[in-house]
């Protein structure tokens, strides 16, 4: 598949969406479905990646003022449109990413759940989200992921998730921080659950910029950071590592994002 305008594409698209819409209206269930708007400029490296991945060409050029707006599903999403006005199932335009609409739509209450493979809808402010949905006779499945599960069970809050999202590589950050795996990406987390500290977007924001800027070089460098935050020398060296990663990384820009 060279170009994404290919009519086996447009088609497998039309007819996949045509028989999930079909399947969720025989069990009573009203879809909402959500398009996308204009990717934040944050996303362009990610989106020339998946450019590159869909033609098979490498830009050569960096493009001052790169293309964020889609055009090249312009096509399908009027498609999607067409069918989806056909059957009478409302369909909202979001400004920006769809998964942060279907997570405003979801948190508000206005749908009972998300259907989609992007784990960015909980970093958005999801509450209930559908993965692996699949309607086929012969095998369907759908894994069921909540909030509130996520808060209970593994002690992860949605400012958790963003600066999970920071360290292991997310839309806005590709790269994350190199050689950190989820197990020590999870213990940087844990060593902030510290009763005296109150963890949010501000204190999140706060703390990298002074772990960025600081740059401390050994465990009593660490240990004099303002936030009277203690953890073991192990960790500490994993924080270090950190520092250094995240000095070009625009944390601020996504924590906002999310």
């Amino acid at each position: 598949m060279t170009c994404i305008y290919n009519s086996p594409l447009l088609f497998s698209t039309s007819r996949n969406l045509f028989f999930r819409l079909v399947g969720l209206l025989r069990q009573n269930t009203l879809p909402v479905a959500v398009l996308d708007g204009v990717a934040p400029s944050l996303k362009s490296d990610v989106m020339e990646q998946r450019q590159q991945k869909w033609t098979g060409k490498i830009t050569t050029q960096k493009c001052t003022k790169p293309n964020l707006s889609r055009i090249r599903f312009s096509k399908i999403s009027q498609e999607c449109i067409q069918l989806l006005n056909s059957f009478g199932i409302p369909w909202v335009q979001s400004p920006g990413e769809a998964e942060a609409m279907c997570a405003f739509l979801n948190s508000s209450k206005l749908v009972d759940a998300c259907i989609t493979n992007d784990g960015d809808a909980f970093l958005y402010g999801a509450e209930t989200v559908y993965r692996h949905f699949s309607m086929d006779s012969r095998d369907s499945s759908v894994c069921v992921f909540h909030m509130h599960r996520i808060r209970n069970v593994l002690n992860l809050t949605k400012c958790d998730l963003v600066l999970l999202g920071i360290l292991l590589g997310c839309d806005y950050w590709a790269s994350g921080v190199s050689r950190l795996g989820p197990v020590g990406a999870l213990r940087l987390i844990a060593s902030l659950k510290s009763p005296n500290l109150h963890v949010d977007e501000h204190f999140l924001i706060k703390f990298l910029t002074w772990l960025t800027s600081t740059c401390p070089q050994n465990c009593e460098d660490f240990n004099l950071n303002p936030f009277d935050l203690r953890v073991c020398s192990s960790v500490i060296k994993m924080w270090l590592r950190v520092g250094v990663e995240l000095k070009n990384c625009p944390y601020e820009e996504v924590s906002h994002q999310k």
